[in-house]
């Protein structure tokens, strides 16, 4: 067995198990940030038909610790979803990194006419769909213009 045969095998392998925590982070960030803050409940401040005063609605943040934390990047009131979202963002960067590692990988293997053409077919597709997946609400925001 030649040696690079021995490194495209390798590669590939390495481009599943990439895709694969790719694939575990990406999920982390979609789907179990969602269940975390259903599970703080509802927003016991939400304001009503009228606006309400600004006094009143810190009144409501200070009777409500709880729910509405302070913290150093969020500012002095803020939910659990930009709390969240805050704590998973390393796992939003590691599902990105993770996805192209598995691609550059997968690439290597194909080149090397690799003998696991399955698994680095697998490792291209998936490390090629996550970051699509990850970044399309991002580039639709931008499309549609957001607020």
């Amino acid at each position: 067995m030649k040696p690079a045969v021995r490194v495209a095998d390798a590669a590939a392998l390495v481009g599943i198990v990439a895709a694969v925590a790719a694939l575990l982070a990406a999920t982390l960030v979609f789907a179990i940030e969602p269940i975390l803050v259903s599970l703080q409940g509802p927003d016991p401040c939400v304001p009503s038909s009228s606006l309400p005063d600004k006094q009143s609605m810190m009144a409501c943040f200070s009777a409500h610790p709880d729910y509405y934390q302070g913290g150093p990047v969020a500012g002095p009131y803020s939910t659990p979803q930009p709390r969240f979202a805050q704590e998973l963002a390393p796992a939003w960067a590691a599902a990105l990194l993770l996805a192209i590692a598995a691609t550059l990988s997968s690439w290597l293997a194909l080149s090397e006419r690799t003998r696991r053409r399955r698994a680095a077919i697998s490792a291209l597709v998936v490390g090629s769909l996550v970051p699509l997946v990850i970044l399309a609400p991002v580039l639709a925001f931008l499309v549609v213009g957001g607020d």
